[in-house]
């Protein structure tokens, strides 16, 4: 449920540039009439928009767009629950005479109510809701009444800007205020919902005199917006919230809000649709960007694709229903992420069963009696396209044309392919480790250890029998014995804990070898010595953000934190070029050029894609399961993240190269002098702890704590809420 608080957003299913009031089912369109190109736009989304701040709840975005050779800037800043101040203003004129060119805004509802006009102003009302618009500046010259929002701006473009473009009634859905350029180059008015005529319009009234306070307005509305500072990558913390916050709908047919995987394809779709694996990567990248209660959205929204069956179906649309398949068993992962970040038992709590169930799914239709590993496949269910055929089992893999299956052999029988595949088995292997602390945290101990028992099962097989000894990797198997073709997935089992360090070390030499993975923008999706490697066609030869994030948590997870680094530097390099200069996220990125737009096969604002900066703000801070709360870069570097929101509260982690301190609330909770990455944070009512690992050692300090007791690797020393420890691997206890 969206409360009124978060009731104002952009959460039109394809448009970015349209405000629109859930409660009150309310829009703010905003447009623009060329008369030289006898042309009229709602600014969709181009190749000459720019998606700038957006804060996750919609207290305030911007953005850039153009029309016709202008330049506009569109702002909108919530002033309260009720109402949003609306600013557009030219920054590029047009190449003709400014009052040949119009900025149309129009004001109204999609489903019932009406918008009208009296002495006092401008008006509409649809149920109990009235709301009334008031003008910062110039006002419009007109407004016109009609029956939809782009009624007045095409007739202008049918018959020009001197023809007369009739109002249609005196009441009508939508009102379309216009401005002309010569006149009004910045367009400034605030709307206000009430629940009578005369209070709107007095709220209207006082937020569109709090104009000239703008830039306090906004201050004070991106409070809460995350804020990443460093030498190299910076601000990659608010790239993860903007592509998160930008592709936020709300689908009127399912009467749910959530994040959407690309806005773009929605009408393609049908209107809405839901791929399982992209929209659990959504519950984490929300939550870890500060916005857990759209991760919460993002839950549900996912959970609704639980089926009688017990999968959870692929593919979810008005036009596709993919029960007979799924997508790589990530939803474990994710969900314990946002707990960790959270504490949101009650997400836990309510997709444990579904959960649970989809895993006895994974664990009695995709095996064979000769393994307990995963075979991907189609089950004999459901109308969905491709149903029991080999590309409907590929499907189940999220990477539905990779190269690594064209030489597997389909078994129409049972609907599985004849190969054993090393990724979903050891993302299945993490999904049931990460179940079982979900086990242990609802108390469910018997559970815990069927969950444990399965996960270990599938970690032994994957290191007996998908290991390639002779390539030093593992790797894709198929049931006669051979082995396929080498992808990152051969990198998942370090994320699921299957690897030991001999075999880690001999992953690190595929994962850098620059003629195999590590290209200028890596991981390439399949072996670049593979002549597959270079058609740059989907999974063939393309970068995608969910290969290297997994490689870079099963980095974390090995403690190979320098290697992991050294991923997620050269990985947000290719990112951060394409978001700094055009903001954009390309759902799959040229290996080799580093180029998104190079082929049409992607997406330019794709949400999976926010892993890139998601690597990078996790090399300072966050959580895994394995490290718990932590922060620091591993050599000191001087870093700044601020607005962290992690349990409820507000953290600041702020090194200067010398000294690294966390704040909580804006009180100094922890400092130290020692260049490091420090883990396992805990500062609650009777004890504080931290885990550092360093060359030299240093001090660690508890800034408020009069310690009864403090322990330096389990042996007592001196209480003092300051210590000094030695190099190496350290836990720091204090109670008090």
């Amino acid at each position: 449920m969206i409360t009124p608080e978060r009731g104002w957003n952009t959460w039109h299913p394809v448009s970015c540039s349209r405000l629109e009031n859930l409660p009150a089912g309310l829009s703010i369109v905003p447009g623009a009439f060329s008369e030289a190109e006898s042309s009229y736009t709602q600014f969709p989304f181009d190749t000459e928009t720019r998606l700038l701040e957006h804060e996750s709840s919609g207290r305030y975005c911007r953005m850039r767009v153009s029309h016709a050779c202008a330049e506009f800037e569109l702002e909108y800043l919530r002033f309260d629950a009720w109402t949003t101040l609306f600013r557009m203003t030219n920054l590029r004129p047009p190449r003709e005479w400014g009052i040949r060119y119009h900025m149309l805004v129009s004001i109204g509802f999609e489903n019932g109510g009406a918008m009208y006009e009296t002495a006092d102003g401008l008006f509409g009302r649809r149920d109990n809701y009235s709301a009334a618009v008031s003008y910062a500046g110039e006002p419009p010259y007109d407004v016109i009444l009609a029956g939809t929002a782009d009624y007045a701006g095409l007739c202008m473009a049918d018959k020009g800007y001197k023809s007369t473009v009739s109002v249609q009634n005196a009441e009508s859905a939508w009102a379309t205020c216009r401005f002309v350029l010569e006149q009004s180059p910045q367009v400034c008015m605030a709307v206000s919902l009430a629940h009578d005529e005369d209070t709107a319009r007095r709220a209207a009234d006082r937020a569109a005199a709090e104009f000239s306070r703008w830039e306090e307005l906004r201050a004070d509305a991106l409070r809460d917006y995350p804020c990443s500072t460093d030498g190299e990558h910076p601000h990659m913390t608010e790239a993860v919230s903007d592509i998160m916050a930008w592709n936020a709908m709300h689908s009127p047919e399912l009467g749910r809000a959530y994040n959407a995987i690309a806005k773009s394809w929605n009408k393609n779709f049908g209107g809405w649709y839901l791929f399982f694996s992209d929209a659990c990567y959504q519950i984490m990248l929300s939550s870890l960007s500060g916005d857990p209660e759209m991760a919460a959205q993002d839950l549900d929204y996912v959970l609704s694709a639980a089926t009688p069956d017990g999968n959870f179906t692929g593919m979810l649309s008005p036009y596709q229903k993919w029960v007979d398949r799924t997508q790589p068993p990530v939803l474990g992962f994710s969900l314990w992420m946002h707990y960790l970040m959270s504490e949101d038992i009650a997400a836990v709590e309510r997709a444990y069963p579904l959960l649970r169930r989809a895993q006895r799914w994974y664990l009695s239709h995709r095996r064979d009696d000769a393994s307990p590993l995963i075979r991907l496949g189609t089950s004999a269910t459901g109308d969905g396209s491709y149903r029991g055929t080999k590309l409907a089992a590929k499907n189940e893999t999220a990477m539905d044309n990779s190269p690594m299956y064209d030489e597997a052999s389909f078994d129409k029988a049972s609907g599985l392919l004849e190969m054993y595949d090393v990724g979903v088995s050891s993302q299945l292997a993490l999904d049931l480790e990460c179940t079982a602390y979900m086990a242990t945290l609802l108390g469910k101990e018997s559970d815990r250890e069927e969950l444990a028992s399965a996960a270990e099962e599938l970690r032994f097989a994957i290191n007996e029998q998908l290991w390639d000894e002779e390539k030093g990797i593992y790797a894709n198997r198929n049931t006669d014995g051979t082995f396929g073709l080498t992808s990152p997935t051969s990198f998942y089992p370090l994320a699921a804990g299957v690897a030991d360090s001999d075999r880690v070390d001999k992953c690190l030499f595929h994962i850098f070898n620059e003629e195999e993975f590590f290209t200028p923008f890596p991981l390439i999706a399949i072996n670049a010595s593979h002549p597959s490697g270079h058609e740059n066609r989907y999974w063939r030869g393309r970068t995608w953000a969910p290969q290297p994030f997994w490689t870079y948590i099963g980095l974390r997870r090995c403690g190979r934190d320098a290697e992991a680094h050294r991923l997620a530097e050269r990985a947000v390099s290719g990112f951060e070029r394409h978001w700094t200069t055009e903001r954009r996220s390309f759902e799959n990125y040229n290996p080799f050029t580093g180029e998104g737009a190079d082929t049409v096969d992607s997406q330019p604002f794709y949400s999976w894609t926010a892993l890139f900066p998601l690597m990078w703000s996790l090399e300072q801070f966050g959580v895994t399961p394995w490290d718990g709360l932590f922060f620091g870069m591993l050599d000191g570097t001087a870093f700044s993240q601020k607005n962290r929101l992690y349990r409820g509260r507000r953290y600041d982690a702020v090194c200067d190269g010398s000294e690294m301190t966390l704040f909580c609330g804006g009180a100094e909770i922890f400092r130290s002098n020692i260049p490091a990455r420090f883990r396992h944070f805990v500062r609650d009512d009777h004890r504080a702890s931290v885990t550092v690992t360093s060359n030299a050692g240093g001090t660690v300090s508890f800034p408020g704590i009069t310690p009864r007791l403090a322990l330096v690797n389990g042996v007592p020393v001196a209480a003092q809420s300051t210590l000094s420890v030695p190099g190496g691997t350290v836990c720091v206890e204090l109670y008090y």
